[in-house]
């Protein structure tokens, strides 16, 4: 048999139950923010630390991929040095020869120290383009045409050349004055005897003249030296053209 209980009794245990089931409600609202709070910073952490840590990956492939292309970048320097220093020292003995004349009129027919030359069809040779008679460097061309060239040489008159002559070798300034003859002037520290060599002064080791005659200049520190041509103008049946590589005699 049931047994009623009192609605004082009910009315009781009601009015204890609702400010439980109020502080159950505010604390579930405290905690389940707290709880949201916590587990939505918790993810941010998450997201930005695995994030993280596929960058640092990342980084380190792009580090060791950095240091892959420095150590090529190495190695390309290196052998652009070397090729360099390979083209310099083949311009200093190769030449391009573009072409090989005849000389059909010389001095004393021409004036000032020029070469009249015919060339082959379909010739190459430049303004600027030197003259070669075996090892010797003659002159430069100024003139050029269909199968044509006018050279004048480096003894005409008012002009200049460098050249280096001397024990030890110095640099001096060969002015031509005509005829296949030049003039220059060298200090007295340079010791220049008669027979010596003039050569060119950017490497070739080709000959530009041969000393004739040294002339010390009294209270100077210079002395007078006079070069010719070390071959015949009458000799020059033919000429080669060459033209240098890195401004090579």
């Amino acid at each position: 048999m049931m047994t009623m209980q009192p609605r004082s009794s009910r009315k009781a245990r009601f009015g204890f139950f609702v400010p439980f089931l109020f502080l159950i409600i505010v604390a579930g609202v405290f905690f389940n923010t707290s709880l949201f709070s916590f587990f939505s910073n918790l993810v941010v952490q998450v997201q930005t630390l695995f994030p993280s840590s596929v960058t640092s990956s990342r980084v380190e492939d792009l580090e060791r991929e950095l240091t892959r292309v420095r150590y090529q970048a190495v190695l390309y320097q290196l052998l652009a040095e070397e090729r360099d220093a390979l083209k310099h020292q083949l311009a200093l003995t190769t030449d391009a020869v573009v072409a090989t004349g005849v000389v059909v009129a010389r001095p004393p027919k021409t004036h000032y120290d020029t070469l009249l030359v015919v060339l082959p069809a379909g010739h190459q040779v430049l303004p600027g383009d030197r003259a070669l008679f075996e090892e010797v460097v003659l002159g430069v061309v100024d003139e050029v045409s269909a199968r044509s060239a006018r050279v004048t040489l480096f003894s005409s008159g008012g002009t200049t050349v460098d050249a280096r002559v001397g024990t030890p070798q110095g640099i001096v300034v060969l002015s031509g004055v005509g005829g296949g003859a030049f003039v220059f002037d060298v200090t007295q520290t340079i010791s220049v005897s008669p027979g010596d060599r003039v050569v060119s002064a950017e490497g070739s080791g080709r000959t530009l003249a041969i000393v004739a005659r040294v002339v010390a200049k009294p209270d100077s520190t210079l002395t007078e030296v006079y070069a010719r041509l070390p071959v015949a103008f009458a000799d020059l049946s033919y000429v080669s053209f060459i033209r240098p590589i890195g401004d090579d005699l």
